[in-house]
């Protein structure tokens, strides 16, 4: 990626986030300092930048236990905005009654309403604290054919099938669907979707220039969707 940045010159066009390495539970403060700070210049080497516009904590117990080391790179300059990437929506509370956090990122999508319903994604907008979207496919459970979803997820089978009648209504695909439901929500300000070819991103591309769904389709998606249980909207318990 730095490679590319300072090749192509478009470093000044471009906003990157990045994470720091994991940490484990129970450091000192100076293990703490002395890992963020290595994880931090590191980055900055191979990126080739001056300071990290944003960097993240990988998980919310390693923001909570370790945000004022972060927040020292932040005041030395080497890095502009600080935040963590989240699992749950109690922790992910916890880190923004703090108001240490600028930005976000936490796991939603139409299937998996879990922070829109705890307040999370209204408070992050109310606060200014960017919401950076990830598994908008829920890991791909929302687009895989159906003959494919496996056993124990079934209980996706109908909400899926409520969702594709909405976009067939729509004129739009399910993909358009989910993309454009989540772009509408308060608070988001970037959509992480994985790209494996130059065609997909074009794709992506597209359909983030659509803008957000119309108010009443978004308000059809919310009344077709359940709140389905964690062992469907938490690929960590899948294998459970």
């Amino acid at each position: 990626v730095g490679k590319a940045l300072a090749e192509l010159k478009i470093t000044d066009k471009m906003v990157v986030a990045t994470k720091i390495r994991h940490m484990a539970d129970g450091l000192t403060a100076g293990d703490a300092d002395a890992i963020v700070q290595d994880s931090v210049t590191d980055s900055i080497r191979r990126l080739r930048l001056d300071a990290l516009p944003i960097c993240l904590f990988h998980l919310e117990t390693n923001f909570l236990l370790y945000a004022d080391s972060l927040l020292k790179m932040r005041d030395q300059g080497l890095v502009r905005h600080v935040g963590a990437s989240v699992m749950t929506p109690e922790a992910t509370k916890e880190i923004l009654h703090s108001g240490l956090a600028d930005a976000l990122q936490i796991p939603t999508s139409i299937l998996d309403r879990r922070f829109v319903r705890g307040g999370i994604c209204s408070e992050a907008a109310e606060r200014n604290t960017a919401l950076f979207v990830r598994s908008v496919y829920l890991q791909g459970l929302l687009l895989m054919p159906e003959d494919e979803i496996p056993p124990r997820l079934a209980g996706v089978i109908p909400v899926r099938r409520a969702l594709q009648s909405l976009a067939g209504e729509a004129g739009i695909g399910l993909a358009e669907l989910a993309v454009r439901y989540v772009a509408g929500l308060p608070g988001v300000a970037s959509l992480v979707l994985g790209v494996d070819s130059v065609d997909q991103m074009r794709e992506n591309i597209e359909l983030f220039s659509k803008g957000s769904l119309a108010p009443d389709l978004a308000a059809a998606v919310v009344d077709a969707v359940p709140d389905l249980p964690d062992s469907i909207v938490s690929p960590g318990k899948w294998s459970g």
